[in-house]
């Protein structure tokens, strides 16, 4: 059974998801899989004021809308089952945490005035502080989930438990993108957290 999130950003940083423990032996076991694929895109520009025009031509859009960078993640879960003469019982649960991010990369950085080299330094620190959010709550998501179908009980058939985890991983990824969606509002999309285009603020 699997499920899926997909969360569009400005950025991203990168952190491996560590492994879930239980003090039971009688759970499943939760194994954590985590993918991170990291591409950038070239942007040259003289200085910081001619940046944000030629940002404007080549930075990832989403629904026509231009964003500095962009992080997209998928959460999907996997469940070895043993199907007994009375019950089906979970195994082992693989979560799986694959990440695609695209980060900008300024060509003539070092080329730059001090004072603009600082400035765009400030504006991907932003950048990476508000995808780091974004990762940690992707992460926990993924977490829950493992103790989400680690809890399931035992069922009469494996369908009827398919279905169970079913239920219980949406859940998780359902409130796990209301707590996004709820920080993005709050920070007003990184604003909060200093993000600015290039020649804003």
């Amino acid at each position: 059974m699997m499920g899926s999130m997909k969360l569009l950003g400005w950025g991203c940083t990168l952190l491996l998801l560590s492994p879930v423990t239980y003090g039971s032996m009688a759970r499943p076991a939760v194994l954590p899989e985590t993918v991170i694929n990291v591409r950038f895109y070239d942007v040259s520009a003289p200085d910081l004021k001619s940046l944000a025009a030629a940002l404007d031509r080549v930075a990832p859009r989403d629904q026509d809308k231009v964003a500095l960078g962009k992080a997209s993640y998928r959460l999907d879960w996997r469940l070895e089952l043993d199907q007994g003469e009375k019950q089906c019982l979970v195994r082992q649960i693989v979560v799986s945490t694959d990440a695609t991010l695209l980060i900008p990369r300024w060509l003539e950085k070092t080329k730059a005035t001090k004072q603009d080299r600082q400035r765009w330094e400030r504006i991907t620190a932003s950048l990476l502080d508000y995808e780091a959010r974004h990762k940690e709550m992707v992460l926990q998501s993924a977490t829950r989930i493992g103790i989400a179908l680690a809890d399931l009980p035992a069922e009469s058939s494996c369908d009827v438990l398919r279905y169970g985890a079913w239920k219980a991983g949406m859940k998780e990824l359902e409130q796990g993108q209301r707590r996004i969606d709820s920080f993005q509002r709050q920070t007003r999309y990184g604003e909060m957290l200093g993000l600015r285009w290039p020649g804003e603020g």
